[in-house]
């Protein structure tokens, strides 16, 4: 069980759950259930918590002009990803 920021990995491993495809909400509630439903101490409110794991989707999402780094998901639709091959 995690109780810090959420990780890459987090997100990669909610998204093979998923079968490699999912929208935005089938993601959020795949890492927040494999959390326990907990809130991490470092979070005041979920809200915060949820734009935390919508941030990281979006840095290594294939065509964000703001990141340089890995990307591990591609876009398919409003709210849609992809898992890239690795």
């Amino acid at each position: 069980m995690f109780y810090g920021s959420v990780t890459d990995e987090e997100v990669i491993s909610s998204m093979k759950e998923l079968g490699g495809e999912a929208n935005w909400d089938e993601i959020k509630e795949v890492v927040i259930r494999n959390r326990g439903d907990r809130l991490p101490p470092t979070y005041r409110h979920w809200d915060s918590y949820v734009k935390t794991i919508y941030q990281l989707i979006q840095q290594h999402c294939i065509g964000h002009s703001k990141f340089r780094g890995p990307t591990y998901f591609k876009k398919t639709g409003q709210k849609r990803f992809r898992l890239v091959p690795s």
